[in-house]
């Protein structure tokens, strides 16, 4: 057979031989033209190295060589030619392996296609099969003819991927249908690093593109490889597509759809059985949907069985106090209608009432403040050695607004907390500051203030009940019941 190709440079191919276990390479790259087919001739030795002797056989002497090497010659030239009713007069022979791993020259690598040149950059003996090639290339043609011979759909090439993998990578549709439909491994991991399934590769791919086309097929392939978890041809039915199979790095699907706000992913990736409480390290991805305020995604986590307590494995703070500080109102009211602690707290003692005082949120210190939380939970946040309340906090930052909402909300609070600024460019506000608040401390029974601070602990959901418990002077209870109604009126009282 011609290898010049019609005028072209000669191709180069690799085969394993089974007889004797030699390697033939087919081309003329390494010797400067020259046709040639080259054995390399490996004996193998358990107690020392393969020593490897080379045979250089001219074109006339081909006969020379193990029959198979020619047609495995054949078909990679008609892999590089595009020649399907070729490759399947030499499939139909019986003389090749259909699994041979072919090492492809610069040149071939071109006319197959691009991606094929580019993603093998830097890696000087790359090997693929038949399959690969056809899943790279979107060669559906001959990717039909080859599954007709029975190839090993799991065979890995070189770089680490089987040919589902590349098809997943690549968005080829068609390809991985094919290979899904012959009972190819779907959550089989690739040979490298990452250990990524073909999910995975998927899902990171389609986070990685900016096309709505190429996005759209990615997704297509998601919902194909979500069908075909426990179809009952595959390979590995057993396994089935686990949609919470992470690489080696730790990130699962869910958490990667999450992290790029696909809504369209974590909806099927949720349909599927995608767990929301499986941690990512020390985050789950409901956590990470808080950090990122993406409500909707969170709301969808809450609707599939993710806890509204749930804490990070790290600092233990909860999906309530991140909402707090990342200033996100909408949240903290999300969670909180779900049923939020607001008292729980974090390794150094930091509350959501705490963190909304140290960003001077006053929105969020109003909210809180109608739950009834902890007014007096210690944190070590600012200072290790001096833990604060968020009235202390408050004093500190010296935000009068905030310490006023704390103060009517029965907050204790000590003479000696209020320390006057000595200097600064604020320190005439910050004396009028605190001069406001010492009155607060020295004139504590005013009927406002004792009012508030008496029935802090009494607010609940049975208010009414609670007030009657407590034995206060009845000009208190009507004050209670007639001036303060506003304050209350959110609770439902007996009749």
């Amino acid at each position: 057979m011609d290898l010049t190709n019609n005028g072209d440079q000669p191709q180069t191919g690799r085969q394993n031989i089974p007889t004797g276990g030699a390697t033939v390479v087919f081309g003329s790259d390494a010797h400067g033209g020259r046709d040639c087919v080259e054995c390399s001739i490996k004996s193998e030795n358990t107690q020392e190295m393969a020593t490897e002797s080379r045979l250089v056989v001219p074109p006339g002497d081909r006969e020379s060589c193990a029959e198979s090497s020619f047609a495995c010659c054949d078909l990679y030239q008609a892999m590089v030619d595009d020649d399907v009713r070729r490759m399947t007069e030499i499939l139909a022979s019986g003389d090749v392996d259909v699994n041979a791993m072919f090492h492809f020259s610069h040149n071939d690598r071109k006319r197959l296609s691009e991606r094929l040149l580019s993603m093998n950059v830097g890696q000087c003996m790359p090997e693929y099969a038949a399959l690969h090639v056809c899943c790279v290339c979107n060669n559906v043609r001959m990717l039909d003819t080859l599954l007709k011979h029975s190839p090993d759909l799991d065979t890995l090439a070189t770089t680490g991927e089987s040919a589902l993998h590349m098809a997943c990578k690549y968005g080829h549709v068609t390809c991985v249908q094919r290979l899904l439909q012959c009972g190819a491994t779907v959550n089989i991991r690739s040979d490298d690093a990452s250990e990524d399934t073909p999910l995975k590769t998927a899902v990171t791919c389609f986070t990685l593109t900016d096309s709505d086309t190429a996005r759209n097929t990615y997704l297509h392939i998601v919902k194909e490889l979500l069908e075909h978890g426990t179809d009952v041809n595959m390979i590995d039915a057993a396994a089935g597509c686990d949609v919470n199979a992470a690489s080696r790095s730790g990130y699962s699907p869910l958490y990667v759809s999450v992290q790029d706000n696909n809504l369209t992913a974590v909806l099927d990736l949720l349909q599927a059985g995608a767990d929301p409480r499986r941690y990512v390290k020390e985050w789950c991805p409901a956590i990470l949907a808080t950090i990122n305020r993406q409500l909707v995604v969170l709301l969808l986590f809450l609707l599939h069985g993710a806890a509204v307590n749930t804490r990070d494995s790290f600092s233990g703070a909860t999906l309530l106090l991140i909402a707090a500080r990342k200033a996100s109102v909408a949240g903290v009211c999300m969670l909180l209608r779900w049923g939020a602690n607001p008292n729980l707290d974090h390794r150094l003692g930091t509350c959501p009432l705490w963190a909304a005082v140290k960003i001077r949120n006053v929105q969020l210190v109003s909210i809180l403040l109608q739950t009834n939380c902890d007014l007096e939970l210690l944190s070590l946040e600012m200072s290790p050695y001096r833990p604060l309340t968020p009235l202390q906090l408050a004093l500190e930052l010296r935000h009068l607004h905030i310490a006023r909402l704390l103060l009517l909300a029965g907050s204790q609070c000590k003479p000696s907390w209020v320390r006057p600024a000595t200097r600064g460019p604020g320190l005439e506000h910050n004396r009028v500051a605190v001069r406001w608040i010492e009155r607060w401390v020295k004139n504590p029974c005013r009927l406002d203030a004792l009012c508030r601070q008496r029935i802090r602990g009494a607010i609940g959901l049975h208010i009414a009940e609670k007030l009657c418990c407590i034995n206060y002077p009845q000009r208190l209870k009507d004050y209670i019941l007639l001036k303060d109604i506003a304050f209350i009126r959110r609770f439902t009282l007996p009749t």
